[in-house]
């Protein structure tokens, strides 16, 4: 499925619809961690819904973790800055080539 945008694009739209409306229905928290993030946002469908998702987080008391190699993955990305600007904590470690 992930080689598949189209079908990709619409599975994350089922699963953080159903996360949030869970959420809410059970008045409880959640946590959505995304590994390798640079690899979603690349999908268009996928970078609107998961900064839907971390725009509607804090209000359904849920929590996202989005994990990069490096800062500089989100250069050129569609919504780069409001990725960012949505994010209570950013946690950065050095890297012994950074810039």
């Amino acid at each position: 499925i992930t080689q598949n945008p189209k079908d990709l694009g619409l599975l994350a739209y089922y699963l953080f619809y159903k996360i949030l409306e869970e959420s809410r229905k059970n008045d409880s928290g959640f946590l959505v961690f995304l590994d390798e993030f640079k690899s979603y946002v690349e999908n268009d469908l996928l970078n609107t819904k998961i900064n839907a998702l971390i725009t509607q987080a804090r209000k359904a008391n849920g929590v996202v973790v989005l994990a990069l190699q490096d800062i500089y993955q989100l250069s050129g990305v569609k919504n780069a800055h409001s990725f960012l600007s949505n994010m209570g904590t950013l946690i950065l470690y050095p890297q012994k080539n950074a810039r």
